[in-house]
């Protein structure tokens, strides 16, 4: 299932701008990259003599407090900040594109209830994957399809404690 929250037809795309080892994280779907990619990425800062290089945005986020925004977005949740972050950041000019996420917020504002369950059950998800293991380069045919049963049988369990707890 697809789920277009930013755009109607597509994936929210971040510019070259704001890739990064975070970044990649993310799209890694592993649910501790993130905090490990930002641990290490302070470890070298804290290592290394030479000052960080300002990012792009920088000086916009101080003058703006932007982190006292995307902290309060998040709520404590690592995704979520990294992900507010970049969407705010990211350039959107397009007139429709603008109203239909104000639709989208709308919508999530009239039923938060919904929403968090709906991210909840993603982020279980995402947490099967790491009971199960991942694959690796080479694997056998029979060990795919075993890992690809017990995936499912973890989203179904998802899925279904999802819609106990929704009511349904």
């Amino acid at each position: 299932m697809r789920v277009f929250l930013l755009h109607r037809d597509r994936d929210f795309e971040v510019g070259p701008h704001l890739r990064d080892e975070i970044f990649d994280a993310m799209r890694s779907g592993n649910l501790y990259a993130i905090a490990n990619a930002k641990r290490e990425l302070d470890r070298q800062r804290r290592v290394t003599t030479v000052p960080a290089s300002p990012g792009q945005y920088d000086g916009l986020a101080r003058d703006l407090e932007l982190e006292t925004l995307w902290t309060a977005m998040a709520s404590g949740d690592e995704f979520l900040y990294e992900t507010a972050k970049r969407v705010v950041l990211t350039r959107l000019d397009d007139a429709d594109e603008i109203r239909y996420r104000q639709q989208v917020l709308a919508d999530c504002l009239a039923h938060p209830d919904v929403v968090g369950e709906l991210y909840k059950i993603a982020i279980d998800s995402l947490a099967s994957e790491r009971i199960v293991g991942a694959l690796w380069r080479g694997a056998m045919p029979d060990w795919i399809l075993r890992r690809s049963v017990q995936l499912l049988e973890l989203y179904l369990d998802s899925l279904r404690h999802g819609a106990r707890g929704a009511g349904g």
